[in-house]
């Protein structure tokens, strides 16, 4: 899968985080190696004396908000505890040894401090494949963590309005919207609408093949198209365009009609439930004046 490259073009959306300010060492001293193996040993309470290079930055991130704060403490001290079993500080974990913590730890099992670890591994580590988790991984509440709850829920309402003004009814849309909008967001490494591009609503999607999320790119299209920030709707079909491969017995100006009604509408793939490619070659027996107006 190619790897998606943040656009310059877009809009900049700096981290509440910044790196430079942390001693990011891939390795442990050896006073670190002593504290960390008491750690595994022993289970002892673990301070930010012990290991203030190793506690102060999870802190910056877990403690940021009050949101679920249990699960921060828990996060924590298993990422820290996680550390002394590696012998090795996350800053040098690979993100295949963060997909393999996630996935199979079985302490994750019965715990939601999933979106807490994957906020510290996005933050601190650069990692960006939320998608290849296979727990519930929450993704809005990653988004808050990683973005702040503030510009999330504020983008998630503006696209509340916009869909419900094309006739999307709220409560419907109101629960799908935010997960969708954070694997976009967590993937383009920026909350606002205005960077959401096709590029990275494309790239959202192949990622995601087979999860819901895939499945409901589109319901941010139409928003982005109701917002004016996309010229109009994008249309993800499972299926192959028709266009340039009609017979020659459908109307032209039929055609014309129902080319002009796929790149305008608001609404999916059918009208009724009656595919729009069936549209073209059915609705050609109808007369043209019967022919609403695009």
């Amino acid at each position: 899968m190619a790897e998606y490259q943040v656009s310059h073009i877009q809009p900049e959306y700096k981290f509440h985080i910044n790196l430079d300010e942390y001693d990011r060492r891939a390795t442990l001293s050896a006073d670190e190696l002593k504290v960390v193996r008491r750690w595994k040993e022993e289970n002892l309470v673990i301070t930010k004396r012990q290991a203030p290079r190793l506690h102060k930055p999870l802190t910056d991130i877990l403690y940021r908000s009050n949101l679920d704060r249990a699960n921060s403490h828990r996060a924590l001290k298993y990422l820290l505890l996680t550390v002394a079993h590696q012998e090795k500080p996350y800053w040098g974990w690979s993100e295949d040894l963060w997909v393999e913590i996630i996935n199979n730890s079985p302490v994750l099992k019965k715990t939601g401090m999933v979106p807490q670890l994957i906020a510290v591994a996005y933050l601190l580590c650069g990692f960006r494949s939320v998608y290849k988790i296979q727990r519930n991984v929450a993704t809005a509440v990653v988004a808050r963590l990683v973005f702040g709850a503030e510009i999330v829920d504020t983008e998630c309402e503006r696209l509340f309005s916009a869909l419900t003004r094309v006739g999307f009814v709220c409560q419907t849309v109101r629960p799908l919207v935010p997960s969708v909008f954070a694997a976009v967001a967590l993937q383009g490494e920026n909350p606002k609408l205005e960077s959401f591009d096709r590029k990275i609503l494309e790239h959202t999607r192949e990622c995601y093949t087979g999860n819901h999320i895939a499945k409901r790119i589109g319901i941010l299209s139409n928003g982005l198209a109701a917002m004016g920030l996309t010229s109009k709707v994008i249309h993800f079909r499972a299926y192959q365009p028709r266009h340039g491969t009609e017979t020659d017995n459908i109307n032209p100006e039929w055609m014309t009609w129902c080319r002009r009604w796929l790149e305008t509408t608001t609404l999916r793939d059918g009208v009724d439930g009656l595919p729009a490619a069936s549209m073209c070659h059915d609705g050609g027996s109808l007369t043209i004046r019967r022919r609403p107006p695009v």
